[in-house]
């Protein structure tokens, strides 16, 4: 494996962006590890969980000690996305062949398969991030009440919870970009609470992803991974400090193009060249 430099420097940068906004750096961890660390998709992906799910629980535990983590809201959004990311990574990835089918002159592979579907939810969120409504901006600069669960926004939240679970067992990624904005603008949630929060959500997934994940504690390059986990580490506590000292939409918005981009370069590097 050859662990370049830029690896290390974006893992860094990944993790700044995650303890930044709560969300969206991590959906980088598995084109870098791809793509410059030349490590294959479907180990690239259990190799997300961890560095991801340990970043993240990093930047929960700083956000907890300032008492910006919602337990009641991370209980209800994360227990389905633990059955979520658990059935995705003990079940459904598992079946899916290594080789699935002849498409003209493409071979589709599950590692393909995870690529494409990787390269489209980049693409989705940086949209998201982009056209992310100024709702978002504005709930970070006044104190809200949380609202109170009732059964809709519960049923909700188990829904979106179970759907985000199962996208990160497949692809490794945390999914934050869809968590913080239903957190909220569903529950009313301050932005600040709402990134301590997702945090400790995708810290939980992630890490229990793994539980169900034979391929990962059987090929895992421990001497890599943590490596690799500190320098992201190192960006999220960065990304912590500066949370609320800056404005994180023109940021967020930034992030949005770069996620963009990423995803057409992923499709066109796997499908076209």
């Amino acid at each position: 494996m050859n662990e370049s430099i830029a690896g290390y420097l974006a893992a860094t940068f990944m993790g700044f962006v995650l303890g930044l906004l709560g969300g969206g750096g991590s959906i980088l961890t598995l084109p870098i590890l791809v793509y410059l660390c030349n490590t294959k998709p479907v180990l690239a992906s259990s190799y997300s969980l961890w560095i991801v799910g340990v970043t993240a629980l990093v930047g929960a535990v700083k956000h907890a000690q300032k008492q910006q983590v919602s337990y009641q809201v991370a209980l209800a959004f994360g227990i389905p996305s633990l059955f979520g990311v658990t059935l995705a990574r003990g079940v459904l990835l598992p079946s899916i062949p290594e080789q699935i089918c002849q498409v003209g002159s493409i071979q589709l592979t599950r590692d393909l398969v995870i690529l494409i579907l990787f390269a489209v939810l980049m693409i989705v969120a940086g949209v998201a991030m982009i056209l992310q409504k100024q709702v978002l901006t504005e709930s970070s600069e006044r104190e809200l009440e949380l609202k109170n669960l009732d059964r809709s926004k519960i049923a909700f939240l188990v829904a979106e919870g179970l759907m985000v679970g199962v996208l990160t067992g497949l692809v490794g990624a945390g999914g934050g970009f869809v968590i913080v904005p239903v957190l909220v603008l569903l529950l009313g949630v301050p932005m600040r609470i709402a990134i301590g929060t997702s945090l400790a959500i995708i810290c939980g997934k992630s890490l229990a992803g793994l539980l169900a994940d034979r391929m990962f504690w059987a090929d895992a390059n421990w001497h890599f991974l943590i490596r690799f986990t500190l320098a992201s580490v190192v960006g999220i506590l960065l990304g912590s400090l500066l949370v609320s000292k800056v404005s994180t939409r023109p940021l967020k918005v930034g992030f949005g193009w770069l996620a963009l981009l990423f995803g057409f370069f992923m499709l066109s590097k796997e499908l076209v060249f």
